[in-house]
């Protein structure tokens, strides 16, 4: 039997491992947690004057592959929360099964466009928080060939518990629910407006439109980004530059040796955001840029929590090594999540 220091070697040992193991993790590559949503039948009110015959799901996610991330094991390991289904399918066959018995064989159809769905955790000292993100605009078409805009229902929210994995099924089964309700709702104020009507392929064409960026279709330009808007058209304002590490700053100069205040440089087509806390690598996934070390990070971090500190907590908080940014898009929320990702949008933090 090893001795108390042979003992506490291979204990300091074996931690290191762990951290090497997460630091190489990737989006896809990490721990994975089916999030499977009820077939339960829903009693939502509608609208005597209008029968509906069947809904259409359709989504432009920046990720379709992912919900997002949750928890799991004594170390709180990021686990990318996933559908159990094609995400597609995943939505459709949850519509059909909650709201499939409300249908008539005639009356109109409604097309939903799924825009935003994500989940995301984050541990507290007394607590989990858990995150929701869900965007999803309705549609109706008397004829099947006109469609009217009906409702956008957009919202993130935050819960608190010891186990918030559980109930990300119950908000996205929600967020559904709400977006057939509020649209039942609406369909009086939506035909009164007289609004404008878009054929199924002029719709599908205004969220194809979104996708069609040059951050997201072009070879990024080497070059300094003073701007988001810069970024997201491959416009860099300037070309000839150098980078300087001083202290803990990351400083960009132009070609006089004047320092530059950016928003984003691009090195050998490798993109960093800039940030006050050190440089942020991020890369081209899927429809978005994820922040390249997210998963190294949170992993370490977690260990370090997990273990006291120690000579793995000195490792995990040196030179930035467990910098986890916040998601600052949301500014509603009292407590931040984790940010994985940027808005295509805006650039800020997500989660």
């Amino acid at each position: 039997m090893p001795g108390k220091k042979n003992f506490k070697t291979l204990m300091v040992i074996a931690l290191v491992l762990v951290a090497k193991v997460a630091m190489a993790q990737t989006v896809d590559t990490v721990l994975s947690r089916k999030i499977t949503l009820s077939d339960t039948k829903k009693d939502i009110k509608l609208n005597p004057k209008y029968p509906v015959a069947g809904i259409e799901v359709t989504q432009f996610l920046w990720d379709s592959l992912h919900l997002g991330f949750a928890q799991v094991g004594l170390l709180n390991d990021r686990a990318v929360a996933v559908p159990d289904k094609p995400v597609t399918s995943y939505l459709q066959d949850y519509t059909q099964s909650a709201f499939g018995h409300l249908f008539k064989n005639e009356g109109l159809r409604m097309l939903w466009v799924i825009e935003a769905l994500r989940v995301g955790e984050k541990t507290n000292p007394m607590n989990e928080d858990g995150f929701f993100r869900f965007k999803g605009t309705s549609f109706v078409t008397k004829d099947g060939i006109s469609y009217l805009p009906v409702f956008t229902y957009d919202i993130v929210t935050r819960s608190a518990g010891m186990d918030v994995t559980h109930k990300h099924k119950n908000h996205i089964a929600s967020a559904m629910d709400k977006l057939m309700q509020l649209s039942m709702d609406k369909l009086d104020s939506a035909f009164a407006s007289n609004g404008g009507m878009f054929t199924h392929e002029q719709i599908m064409g205004q969220y194809q439109q979104k996708r069609a960026l040059p951050i997201l279709t072009e070879k990024m330009k080497d070059g300094v980004y003073l701007q988001y808007n810069d970024l997201k058209n491959n416009t860099p304002a300037i070309t000839s530059f150098t980078v300087e590490k001083v202290k803990r700053k990351t400083l960009v100069k132009d070609s006089t040796g004047k320092t530059i205040d950016y928003w984003a440089v691009v090195k050998g087509g490798v993109v960093y955001k800039y940030d006050v806390r050190g440089l942020i690598a991020l890369e081209k996934y899927q429809y978005g840029y994820i922040i390249s070390s997210y998963i190294g990070n949170a992993q370490r971090l977690n260990t370090a929590v997990a273990f006291g500190g120690g000579i793995l907590g000195a490792l995990a908080a040196g030179k930035g090594s467990t910098l986890i940014l916040p998601a600052d898009a949301y500014p509603s929320l009292f407590i931040q999540p984790e940010a994985t990702a940027i808005d295509m949008e805006t650039g800020a933090y997500i989660f």
